[in-house]
């Protein structure tokens, strides 16, 4: 995801547009050969769910998932999803005059990441921070408040586009129902769940988080007639974009139903895609 880990970081809105969003995720796609994939974004990253469905016609995917986050963001968004702590924390995260309240408030933000931060290691810990740290104020700016047009989000969720949107019940940065009550009028075909743990599902209650993305990905996307024609594999993907948890932020994953259930294997971690992020 351009803005973090091994991806490009434009540091003026220029360069984090909608448009080029939407473009890298095709890139991908392409790069891979992957037919109607499941967008699974995670915190910020959800809101590239509005770039892919705005930019891309018809929509290159089977089906979305904002995991603890919105899948638009805007002006007026992001003030009402955004939690106290959060709030108070993104003008210091996007400071680049004071080094450090910006590191400050990453090492804050990281041990809001955690359900239970006591509990987590130093060594996690360190992860997320110098993730944090490869984004400066200056791009942290760009990346968290870049326009957006919600209503092409919000056609898209008329016109039957499958929303899941996946929060744990602690999440101290995003507000899961205030994501929930933006999105609900306008998507006839959307799925919620809260399960336990906080903003980073994926540590917290990796299990939790794999079941529930398992259970969407396999509803929309098996049987599905595009796949089906398609000389792709009958398996179904997913691309999840982690912003702290893959260097590139992107991880595939293939769903592997087998004779005791479906595996969530991971096929390829922080694949290096020239041009594309």
């Amino acid at each position: 995801m351009r803005g973090h880990g091994r991806s490009c970081k434009p540091n003026s809105l220029d360069g984090h547009s909608s448009e080029l969003y939407a473009a890298d995720f095709k890139a991908v796609c392409d790069a891979f050969g992957l037919v109607k994939p499941v967008y699974c974004g995670w915190s910020l990253a959800a809101a590239n769910i509005t770039d892919i469905v705005a930019n891309l016609k018809p929509w290159p995917i089977a089906g979305a998932i904002a995991l603890g986050g919105s899948p638009g963001i805007n002006g007026d968004i992001v003030p009402v999803i955004g939690t106290p702590l959060l709030l108070k924390t993104l003008p210091r995260f996007n400071d680049n005059t004071n080094v450090s309240e910006a590191i400050a408030a990453r090492i804050e933000f990281v041990d809001a990441c955690f359900d239970e931060p006591d509990k987590v290691s130093h060594a996690l810990k360190c992860r997320y921070l110098g993730e944090t740290l490869l984004q400066t104020p200056d791009v942290s700016a760009c990346v968290s408040m870049r326009p957006q047009d919600p209503e092409q989000l919000f056609e898209a969720g008329r016109n039957g586009l499958p929303l899941l949107v996946l929060f744990g019940k602690n999440d101290l940065l995003v507000n899961g129902e205030a994501v929930v009550n933006i999105v609900k009028p306008h998507f006839k075909n959307l799925q919620t769940v809260f399960i336990r743990g906080g903003h980073s599902l994926f540590d917290d209650n990796e299990d939790g988080m794999a079941e529930e993305v398992t259970k969407f990905v396999l509803s929309v996307q098996v049987g599905h007639p595009q796949i089906l024609k398609s000389k792709a594999s009958s398996s179904p993907f997913v691309i999840m974009s982690v912003k702290e948890q893959d260097l590139l932020g992107i991880a595939m994953y293939h769903f592997d139903p087998g004779p005791r259930g479906v595996f969530v294997v991971p096929v390829v971690r922080n694949p290096t895609i020239s041009g594309a992020l």
